[in-house]
This record gives structure tokens, sequence and C-alpha cells, in this order.
């Protein structure tokens, strides 16, 4: 399992105020039929005793997210054929089971998904606050560095 680079993360000036980060795993899976990785995205969280007037977005955020109300994922690579199965426990034997929260397959290069409601609980045993993302490649050639923004509300945070 390889876990994701956080490359950017912000809180938006709005009410109720979305989080969006980026990510980048730089490890990719290779080509081939049983090409597949594991791939670990830390969520970070609003902490909720900040000041309500703030008049910038908040651009460090040191709590973590327990609950999330997703509202966008994006995925892109240089695979012209893989599938992607978002998972909150970090086991891919869980793949077809409560664990696993969306999939998508055939994607070509990129894609994109926005939800007007899709809550997502962390269901690890040990609260680790972490989505896992199961990638299979079927493509031709590898997936090359790995590129994946999330954007979503905090519904429930703890500070660490």
């Amino acid at each position: 399992m390889s876990i994701a680079t956080l490359i950017d993360s912000l809180a938006s000036n709005s009410l109720p105020p979305y989080i969006m980060v980026s990510y980048q795993d730089t490890d990719g899976v290779s080509a081939g039929a049983d090409s597949t990785a594991l791939i670990e995205l830390e969520l970070p969280g609003l902490y909720t005793t900040e000041p309500s007037y703030r008049t910038e977005p908040r651009t460090s955020l040191s709590s973590k997210s327990y609950v999330i109300d997703l509202a966008g994922f994006s995925i892109s690579c240089s695979s012209e054929n893989y599938s992607v199965r978002i998972l909150t426990r970090n086991d891919p034997l869980l793949i077809n089971t409560i664990y696993e929260v969306t999939t998508y397959t055939g994607i070509n290069l990129s894609m994109s998904a926005a939800f007007d409601r899709f809550i997502i609980r962390n269901r690890d045993l040990i609260l680790d606050n972490k989505l896992y993302i199961f990638i299979s490649n079927s493509g031709l050639k590898g997936t090359g560095d790995i590129s994946i923004e999330l954007t979503y509300l905090n519904l429930q945070d703890r500070e660490f």
C-alpha cells in the first residue's frame, strides 16, 4: 500500500465550509490485467473552535475528518483503462462489502463525479480518518503519477 502525498488542502470561505484536498501518488500501478494498488488518503478536517468571522479561506487544516459529506471526486493518470474503488477500511479483501463506498470502471485517463448528498463514515477499527483508493489497471501502459482530488463537507472532526 502506498500513501498519497497531500499536495494542497483548504477550506472554502462559505457556510458551511467545503474542504478541497489534492493528493498525488507517484508509485503508480504497472500495466496488466492483474496490476492493482491500494492508496491511502488522509482526510484533513476543519477544527470547529475557529472564529466564524474569517475573511480568508483557511489553508492550514489541523484536525481530522471522521464523517464527511463527499461533494466531489476526481482522479487522473496515464492509463487508458483502469477501475477505482473507494473503501473505508484498509483491506482490499473488503471489496463488494459494506466497506466499499463506490466503484468506477473503464476510466480512460481521468474522471470526475459530483454528489448532492454522499455521507461517508470512518469504519476503521482504530479511527484513523482515512479513505482508501483501490486501483486496478487493465490498460496497455502503467498509470504513472496518479492525481486525486476530493471536495467534502466536514460533518464531524477531532483535533489531534
